[in-house]
């Protein structure tokens, strides 16, 4: 037992092992910075332990180098009902009158004539619009889904389907349709599913 202490704590005619506590740790000063990047890159993709993340604030010291990083939490508000409900009417009328708009404003949309790339333009942009208008509304806590086709008009039936699973109390859609240009259909449709 007595050899045991010697050997641990340096007294003795034994070397020094592994296991000898008045050893302190170096670190080598070209290795510091490589250490630094990948200190911080677990820091920033939130790869370090539970038991830290759980804290918030993690403290990682590399000689005289401190990396911190906060994250947020939320609390629950275990709401189950929104503030305001999706209505259908105020939609439609924000989803046609910005279809409206953009046919007279945006190159006369009455009078174009369908291709492909106008289309995909016209699709993006009529989409990123109407989503926009409707977030003006304030339907807080809703998750809203603008799919825009545009298709040409040449007298063909079309169906168009569609499956969500949804709350039939607060999830509504909407679909508007444009068809006053002769070569071609805009058909809009609007989702809005509450998130709880």
């Amino acid at each position: 037992m007595a050899n045991r202490l010697a050997a641990l704590t340096g007294e003795g005619q034994r070397r020094g092992s592994f296991f000898n506590l008045q050893r302190k740790p170096s670190i080598d000063p070209g290795h510091v910075d490589s250490i630094i990047k990948v200190a911080a890159s677990r820091v920033s993709s939130g790869l370090l332990s539970e038991a830290n993340s759980a804290i918030g604030e993690e403290e990682l010291s590399v000689g005289s180098f401190f990396l911190k990083s906060k994250k947020v939490f939320f609390e629950n508000t275990f709401k189950m009902l929104p503030d305001k409900k999706f209505s259908r009417k105020k939609v439609e009328t924000v989803a046609t009158e910005v279809i409206e708009r953009h046919s007279q404003t945006k190159g006369d949309l009455l009078n174009q004539q369908y291709t492909p790339d106008l289309a995909a333009k016209l699709c993006n942009m009529l989409s990123n619009e109407i989503k926009a208008k409707i977030k003006e509304l304030g339907y807080d806590r809703y998750k809203l889904v603008v799919e825009v086709t545009c298709i040409p008009h040449q007298n063909q039936s079309l169906r168009m389907a569609s499956q969500c699973l949804w709350d039939e109390k607060w999830d509504e859609y909407v679909v508007v349709e444009y068809d006053r240009n002769s070569s071609m259909k805009i058909i809009a449709l609007i989702f809005g599913i509450y998130f709880e």
